[in-house]
C-alpha cells in the first residue's frame, strides 16, 4: 500500500497561512493612525475651541439679522407699490443674490457647532481618548463654558477657518456640517461675512429713508 499523502497547508483550517498576522498588523497600523490623529487632532482642537466658543453665538446672530435684513428690503420696495413685471423680475433677482449669505452663515454656523461636540465625541471613542483624558476633559469644559473675547470677529473667522479645515482633514468623516469644510466653503463664509454686513447696512438704509419719505409726503 502506497504511504498517505499529506493534505494541503491550511485544508480543513478555513484560513490561509499568515492570515492572522496580516490582520494584526492591519490593526497595528489602524491603531497608530488613531494615535497619530489623536495627537494632531488635539492640537488644533486646542486652539479652534476657544475660537468656536468666542464665534458660534455672533455667527448665528449674523445669520438671522441677514435673513431679516432681506425681508426688510422686499418689504420695503413692495411697500412703495412697485409692481410691475420688470420690477418684480429685478426684486427676484436681488434677493436671490443676497439669500446665500445667511445660508452659508447657518452652514458655518454648523460647523463650529460641530466642534464644540467634538470633544465630548472623542472622550467617548476609546482609541482616540487613550492617553488623553486630561486634555479631553479641559477641552470639553472650555466647549462649555463662554469664551471672552480677544479679537476681531473677523480675525477670529479667518482662524477659525483655517483651524476648520485642518480639523477636516484629520476627521473627514465626523460631523454633517463639518464634512463641508474646504477652501471654496471658506471662501464662500468669508463673501458671506461681507455680504451680511453690507444686506444690514442696505435695509437700514432703505428703512430710513423710507420714513423720510413717508414723512415728506
Amino acid at each position: 500500500m502506497g504511504r498517505p499523502v499529506a493534505p494541503p497547508s491550511g485544508s480543513g483550517s478555513g484560513t490561509t497561512p499568515g492570515a492572522g498576522s496580516v490582520a494584526g498588523s492591519r490593526r497595528a497600523r489602524s491603531a497608530r493612525r488613531a494615535k497619530q490623529g489623536g495627537q494632531t487632532i488635539y492640537a488644533v482642537l486646542q486652539r479652534l475651541v476657544p475660537l468656536a466658543r468666542r464665534l458660534v453665538g455672533g455667527v448665528k446672530v449674523l445669520a438671522w439679522a441677514s435673513a431679516v435684513s432681506i425681508v426688510v428690503i422686499a418689504v420695503v420696495v413692495l411697500g412703495h407699490g412697485v409692481t410691475n413685471l420688470l420690477s418684480d423680475g429685478l426684486l427676484l433677482v436681488i434677493v436671490a443674490l443676497l439669500a446665500p449669505a445667511p445660508v452659508v452663515l447657518w452652514l458655518f454656523h454648523g460647523a463650529l457647532r460641530d466642534v464644540l461636540a467634538l470633544p465630548e465625541w472623542l472622550r467617548n471613542s476609546p482609541e482616540m481618548a487613550k492617553g488623553h483624558t486630561a486634555e479631553l476633559a479641559g477641552l470639553v469644559a472650555d466647549a462649555r463654558r463662554s469664551s471672552p473675547r480677544r479679537g476681531g470677529f473677523l480675525g477670529d473667522s479667518w482662524r477659525a477657518g483655517r483651524l476648520l479645515l485642518q480639523a477636516h482633514d484629520d476627521l473627514p468623516g465626523y460631523g454633517s456640517a463639518l464634512r463641508l469644510v474646504s477652501p471654496p466653503f471658506l471662501i464662500a463664509v468669508a463673501l458671506a461675512l461681507f455680504a451680511a454686513g453690507f444686506e444690514i447696512v442696505l435695509a437700514a438704509t432703505m428703512v430710513v429713508l423710507d420714513v423720510m419719505l413717508r414723512l415728506i409726503a
